[in-house]
């Protein structure tokens, strides 16, 4: 595709014409095809790099076809027995998250990470509607060991508050004193809401 430059503008614009009717030509013609064709290849690394990321195994759902004889897709393709209706979706372009974890394929990292701050950070970088069936049993799993987790450095502190409390002057078991679980308490009840 090349474009001439020299056709003049319409007369209807108004304003001034230039002085050569014709207008400024290029020296050479401009092939923007050309120009643009490395824009838009499909095997260019920097564009592959951009729209598809590497992002590890760890984070990769599930790369190549549907395994036809593992999931049935015939709800999400319209495939029916022979004869009936046509395809709408490809096989090939069914989410990997309706694929279940294939034979040999390995835990989800959520599903081998211990209860800890690592493990806290992976349940914030999944999102539960690219993970597939046994990656989302991993994460229901993980993020029970995450509550269980939380919630016991969350006894930790109130032990740790009510053993402080107790040291303090006029906290004790007696009838005049405050219970050092009280004033722990009344210490906590503002923060909770």
């Amino acid at each position: 595709m090349t474009t001439d430059l020299g056709d003049p503008p319409p007369a209807d614009l108004g304003g001034p014409r230039p002085a050569d009717p014709g207008g400024p030509r290029p020296a050479h013609p401009v092939d923007l095809g050309a120009a643009n064709s490395g824009a838009t290849d499909p095997d260019d690394a920097l564009l592959a790099e951009l729209f598809e990321p590497d992002l590890g195994p760890e984070l990769r759902v599930f790369d190549g076809p549907v395994p036809t004889d593992v999931i049935d897709t015939s709800p999400l393709t319209g495939a029916g027995p022979p004869g009936g209706p046509a395809e709408l979706v490809p096989p090939e372009l069914v989410p990997g998250s309706l694929v279940p974890r294939l034979p040999g394929q390995g835990p989800h990292p959520l599903g081998t990470t211990p209860a800890g701050p690592e493990l806290v950070v992976l349940l914030g970088i999944f999102c539960e509607a690219t993970l597939t069936d046994a990656g989302l049993v991993d994460y229901i799993g993980a993020c029970e060991r995450a509550k269980a987790w939380v919630e016991a450095r969350q006894l930790a502190a109130v032990a740790e508050l009510t053993a402080r409390c107790a040291a303090l002057r006029g906290v004790g078991p007696a009838p005049d004193q405050v219970p050092a679980e009280v004033l722990a308490a009344a210490e906590i009840s503002p923060a909770l809401g």
